[in-house]
């Protein structure tokens, strides 16, 4: 299983949908043709503060029965693509923050995690302290993503959002939204036992104290896992995989854990294994409220 084994032959066949150059503003942009999942810039706060960050977002509505693709291994498809078109001087755009997806299977044991219904990809934008009050700000950003529902559509275009700089920003009405997002982001192991996991050679268990069914899905820099399709997720507390790394490398376990409990409340979280005698470096990025560093596995 590799990340996207098909996507040269299926980009070459894919017709291209774009979106009309938006208006400078923070509103949904309308579309040039109709496609299935209309993207728009949204903003936590009201302003930009100088010297500190704000969290901006991409946030895709979905129509029923077709997907984008999480920024995963994958079997087919690529995830969607957030490039900054004119950055202001002084000011920097930080990585992406990917939600948990689901899991999608398809007809001839094609897997692929996706994202269902609406996503909100996030993330921080940090403004300079010479930023000065009063002015405005415009923030654009070119678009790239694949919408799938048997057949997959290739979609560009472009978003922006003009923001003023301010001393200080409220809360902006898509706050809630971020928030919302937050609770979908991988957490790390949790110290309390409840989440285990070990990686001996190439075998990796996974345990979830009290869970009815876990699943796991492995990022892109993920050892690929042998026979995910059916040993992935599995009813119980427990999951076992055994991985194939590239010859030469270590086995590496990267990727989210999903962990459903009796009630029905689903957790997820961040593993991130190498081989024992072969300490994994986790990278580490801004927290997604921008106050301290965490871990992450995904740009």
């Amino acid at each position: 299983m590799s990340p996207h084994p098909f996507l040269p032959a299926l980009l070459a066949t894919l017709p291209l949908v774009g979106l009309t150059p938006p208006a400078a503003t923070g509103a949904a942009q309308p579309a040039a043709e109709r496609h299935h999942a209309t993207p728009r810039l949204i903003t936590e706060r009201d302003a930009l503060v100088p010297g500190q960050k704000n969290w901006l977002g991409v946030e895709f509505r979905i129509d029923p029965g077709w997907h984008l693709y999480w920024d995963g291994l994958n079997d087919t498809g690529m995830p969607p693509k957030i490039t900054p078109l004119n950055t202001p001087a002084g000011f920097s755009v930080g990585d992406v923050l990917w939600p948990a997806p689901t899991r999608h299977a398809a007809p001839g044991e094609i897997l692929d995690h996706v994202y269902k219904g609406s996503v909100l990809l996030m993330f921080p934008v940090s403004v300079p302290p010479s930023a000065s009050p009063g002015d405005k700000v415009t923030l654009a950003f070119g678009l790239e993503w694949l919408e799938c529902a048997g057949v997959c559509l290739f979609a560009e275009g472009n978003v922006s959002i003009n923001l003023p700089v301010a001393n200080d920003a409220k809360p902006s009405r898509d706050a809630p939204l971020f928030e919302r997002t937050r609770a979908a982001l991988p957490g790390p192991i949790p110290n309390d036992g409840t989440i285990s996991a070990e990686l001996s050679g190439d075998r990796l268990t996974l345990s979830a104290k009290d869970a009815i069914a876990v699943a796991f899905f492995p990022l892109a820099d993920c050892s690929p896992p042998v026979d995910l399709w059916n040993a992935g997720e599995t009813k119980g507390p427990r999951l076992v995989l055994t991985l194939k790394p590239k010859p030469g490398n270590p086995p590496r376990a990267h990727g989210v854990l999903r962990a459903e409990g009796p009630s029905g409340k689903v957790t997820h979280t961040l593993i991130d294994l190498l081989a024992k005698g072969n300490p994994s470096k986790t990278r580490t990025e801004p927290s997604p409220d921008g106050k301290s560093e965490s871990p992450t596995g995904t740009k």
